[in-house]
């Protein structure tokens, strides 16, 4: 495999593997996700799985942990993992096995021993990232100071949970510079935020905060550039968060009831926003409204703005969405997915003509938009290197993405295609393929010619159940690490 491959272009271009690819295939997983797992022991052939960078284990009551933590300890790659919704009472992994683990999650574990797993996990050097909600515990106990290059905490879910307290202590932790608080019950936090000297806030189901007050504890200003607030019914944002001049990143995924008009004055004192995320964040009405939602105007105003998500917005003017956009310079990454235009209706959707003048995009996500996405194109935007339209309703392989010459990564997950077109051969940047959950009963031999192809997801086709059509695939795709099942 080509070894300029970083560990996250590992993980997007491979994607998330089940138990199944994990015992016939081994070799071709990096991240693996184990969900409501029955039996006492995991399978023995996951210590093959030599190239696992993260691993999820959730809702597995039955398994023996002991045994589960030896499995654990022996992925020699791991990165990230993630514990969630199970019964062990202290962590299932050797710290000194871990050397390289940089993100741990431990959620809703009703036994855990919380000073127990802290004794282990402070042992963990380079951890960059520890989340622990949903626990029993009040205090976070002294020694995760021991993590010396811990960045970011998750809290929360917690009503039991002494904030003040860890304030108090991750105010000595030295490189810390992200809070996520998750479900906070009260309206006002305690004493401390402020003195953090916080980088990134993320407040996620905290419906009942006083996000003025909050926005004031801040504290300085100057230091915030990533923002990410979701699950509240806000009509409005406070207008000090106008003065959050150096904000980068602002996430603001499923408020209901946020106002779009007056966002958009928001977005005009934020002119270094590099990023902004909408998803779900509008009113979606049980039936047509009278008029189409329309986009904030200021984001025209966002000159710095290389990504927006837009997702999950329903009834949308995609003409003068589009307009909006066209004036973002810089544009280089647009989510749509699963959104509804204004005048077709449901969650499909056909893209005006004048979205092919987007040329500075190089990265869009169309899934869930149904199969008539192109219908008013005759051409895609020029510079895309990735494209993504998955469970779309698509029978046939779209034409103009034919035309794509620069294109790395295409998904086409959860489709109804039952075959590709030889030209495939001329999408030769290619490096990822996804065309799991098709109707496909073999490939072209053109697609020997993708000889930049390192990933390819065919599981759930009815060729993926064929050793015949496994092994010729294998031989067109020598450099290529093919995943058959799912």
């Amino acid at each position: 495999m080509n070894t300029t491959f970083t560990d996250e272009e590992k993980l997007e271009y491979a994607g998330m593997d089940y138990l199944r690819s994990g015992v016939k295939e081994p070799e071709t997983v990096y991240d693996l996700y184990v969900n409501n797992y029955p039996f006492l022991y995991l399978p023995e052939n996951l210590r093959l799985a030599n190239n696992v960078i993260y691993f999820s284990i959730r809702d597995s009551w039955n398994v023996d942990w002991n045994h589960a933590s030896t499995l654990i300890n022996q992925f020699p790659k791991l990165k990230k993992l993630y514990l969630v919704s199970n019964n062990f009472e202290v962590v299932p992994f050797s710290a000194s096995k871990l050397t390289g683990l940089e993100e741990l999650l431990i959620e809703n574990n009703r036994n855990l021993h919380i000073e127990r797993a802290m004794s282990e996990i402070s042992k963990l050097k380079s951890l960059k990232k520890l989340a622990l909600f949903t626990l029993p515990y009040s205090q976070l106990p002294d020694e995760v100071l021991n993590l010396q290059n811990l960045e970011e905490i998750w809290i929360g879910a917690n009503d039991s949970l002494d904030y003040e307290q860890h304030f108090k202590i991750l105010k000595k932790m030295k490189k810390l510079q992200a809070l996520t608080i998750v479900e906070f019950q009260h309206s006002r936090l305690p004493k401390g935020l402020g003195e953090l000297r916080l980088k990134e806030l993320t407040l996620e189901d905290c419906k009942k905060l006083d996000y003025e007050q909050v926005f004031n504890d801040v504290g300085n200003f100057d230091s915030l550039t990533f923002l990410r607030i979701r699950g509240t019914e806000l009509e409005y944002l406070p207008e000090n968060i106008r003065r959050f001049e150096n904000l980068k990143t602002l996430k603001l995924i499923e408020n209901r009831q946020l106002n779009f008009d007056s966002l958009s004055e928001d977005l005009t004192f934020l002119t270094n926003l590099e990023e902004l995320n909408l998803d779900a964040s509008d009113a979606n009405p049980p039936h047509k409204p009278a008029s189409p939602h329309r986009l904030p105007e200021g984001i025209a105003t966002l000159k710095n703005l290389k990504t927006l998500i837009l997702d999950n917005l329903s009834y949308l003017d995609l003409y003068h969405g589009i307009d909006l956009m066209k004036k973002l310079p810089v544009l280089e990454k647009l989510s749509l997915e699963y959104i509804s235009d204004y005048e077709y209706g449901g969650n499909v959707f056909v893209l005006p003509s004048s979205f092919s003048e987007l040329t500075t995009l190089e990265k869009l996500n169309l899934n869930l938009t149904g199969p008539y996405t192109f219908d008013s194109l005759t051409t895609l935007p020029p510079n895309l290197t990735h494209l993504s339209k998955n469970e779309s309703a698509l029978e046939v392989f779209p034409p103009l993405i034919l035309e794509l010459k620069h294109l790395k990564s295409l998904r086409l997950k959860e489709n109804r295609l039952t075959e590709i077109p030889p030209e495939i051969s001329r999408l030769k940047n290619l490096v990822h393929l996804d065309l799991s959950k098709n109707k496909l009963e073999d490939l072209p031999d053109e697609i020997a010619e993708l000889k930049n192809l390192r990933f390819l997801q065919i599981s759930e086709n009815p060729l993926s159940e064929d050793e015949e059509k496994q092994e010729r695939i294998r031989k067109l795709l020598p450099n290529t690490v093919i995943s058959f099942y799912y």
